[in-house]
């Protein structure tokens, strides 16, 4: 825990528990390998703390992000572990603030020696306050990220060593925000404690996966955000599409405004000048104009 300074083990189920003569605070996560191997990670800076004696001796790396020459920008908030030494961490990159409650991006760092070297980290510029909290386990080749982005997931097949975002595509208008658990069914299936609130309060779901093949259009659709919505001021509509035409109708099929995304597929719009409304977001691909969702104009 954040300020206790014992670590105790137990061999036999957890009826009873021994202190270890070794402590520390902020080590938030630990892994039993059997046979008096274990491993702990510390929340943060990242050190991975390792022994192979039942805790007679430690060895500790150093911290990780100062062999990547970036200490101040980076918070690792937890570790998932595999059978080997192969080890996830993951967290928040900061913005160039460093001010932490303006939010960051998505982090997610791999080493393959228990801690001891780090590959560069992947980061998601996703323009949405973003931090990976949860990943399932290392014992299968196909591994799954979450954290507070807008129904998005962050996905690997090759046990973590790349990573792409995908969709969350839930069969309800919920709008996930944070996530509390994430896990991995025996035959393959995610399951995940969702909440649609920021912070800790608000009601969750438990929701659980399988795996889709949607058509262009769909991976388009499910793969655009409008944000902040409802809106009084601005508006940004974000697509995996790119310097497409985009316009907004209202609800008589009337445009009142249109666009084109940018080479990285955002745009940004004034809409404090229109009547308050819902209106319907049009992306024109290739020919092909389709809905990609809805915004709701509020009065300033």
């Amino acid at each position: 825990a954040d300020t206790a300074n014992n670590i105790m083990t137990t061999s036999d189920g957890g009826r009873h528990w021994n202190i270890a003569s070794f402590g520390g605070a902020y080590l938030w996560q630990c892994h039993s390998y059997g046979n008096g191997k274990f491993r702990l990670f510390k929340y943060d800076n990242g050190q991975m703390y390792t022994t192979l004696d039942n805790f007679k001796t430690i060895d500790i790396t150093k911290p990780v992000f100062d062999s990547l020459n970036d200490p101040r920008h980076n918070i690792l908030i937890g570790c998932t572990f595999g059978g080997g030494d192969t080890v996830l961490a993951f967290g928040e990159h900061l913005r160039d603030d460093t001010i932490r409650q303006f939010g960051g991006y998505e982090l997610i760092m791999r080493s393959i020696d228990g801690g001891v070297h780090w590959v560069k980290p992947f980061i998601f510029f996703s323009g949405v306050f973003g931090v990976v909290r949860y990943t399932t386990s290392m014992d299968r080749d196909t591994v799954i990220a979450i954290g507070e982005e807008y129904n998005k997931f962050f996905l690997s097949t090759d046990r973590g060593a790349t990573w792409n975002m995908d969709t969350l595509i839930l069969d309800t208008n919920y709008n996930q925000r944070r996530s509390f658990g994430l896990s991995m069914t025996g035959d393959g299936h995610p399951l995940a404690i969702l909440t649609s609130s920021p912070g800790q309060a608000g009601q969750a779901i438990l929701v659980r996966g399988s795996w889709e093949k949607l058509n262009v259009i769909d991976k388009i659709t499910y793969n655009t955000r409008i944000y902040p919505n409802p809106a009084s001021e601005t508006v940004t509509i974000v697509s995996v599409d790119v310097s497409r035409p985009i316009h907004i109708i209202d609800l008589l099929g009337r445009e009142v405004m249109h666009g084109i995304l940018s080479e990285q597929g955002k745009f940004t719009v004034d809409v404090s000048k229109i009547l308050p409304g819902v209106y319907e977001v049009l992306l024109d691909d290739l020919g092909r104009r389709f809905a990609v969702g809805k915004v709701v104009v509020i009065a300033r």
